[in-house]
């Protein structure tokens, strides 16, 4: 399911948002690239049938799960749907009740909407925080840089496309507790 992010008191800090589903219709497709043809739909089914505990950032595989498949799926999901589609990136940081951070969140903004395919994977007593807008960067080390590299390979794979040689390591400016040392 698709997921558009509307201004809320739900789940999230005063001045955040969490996600609507909405209808199909709604949603922008086909996608800015009429060259490929891709749908909305098409990408969504190939990235949600390409989760797996392989993709999964490491810090979530512990916690991660057929039963919850996009844990820890997010950064990878919004990296490969930047690939494919461009907009924006922007990234949150998840804290508990507690007030303790769980993590950060990634998810798109394209064309005027969020897109955020991932956001099921919190559980209730997680809140995401307001949003910034990241840039994408070359460089890293990145933590997850090993899930992107097989994530996108299966989401290119599933939509028919041929997979970009990567000449740099393609990640957005993660926070320090993304970054490997």
């Amino acid at each position: 399911m698709c997921s558009v992010r509307v201004p809320s008191r739900s789940r999230v800090q005063s001045g955040a948002v969490f996600t609507w589903t909405v209808a199909r219709s709604s949603l922008p497709d086909p996608l800015p690239d009429p060259v490929s043809g891709l749908t909305l739909r098409a990408v969504e089914e190939a990235i949600r049938q390409s989760w797996s505990v392989e993709t999964c950032d490491p810090t979530d595989v512990s916690v991660w799960s057929a039963a919850n498949p996009a844990r820890g799926q997010c950064a990878v999901t919004s990296l490969v749907l930047n690939d494919l589609v461009g907009g924006q990136l922007l990234e949150a940081e998840v804290r508990l009740p507690d007030g303790s951070r769980q993590g950060f969140h990634y998810w798109n903004r394209l064309a005027g909407f969020d897109l955020d395919l991932t956001l099921e994977q919190f559980a209730d007593d997680e809140t995401v925080q307001a949003p910034r807008l990241i840039d994408r960067f070359a460089g890293g080390p990145w933590l997850a840089y090993q899930q992107y590299l097989v994530f996108r390979a299966r989401v290119y794979g599933a939509l028919g496309l041929e997979v970009p040689v990567p000449t740099e390591e393609p990640v957005a400016s993660m926070p320090a507790a993304a970054v490997s040392e």
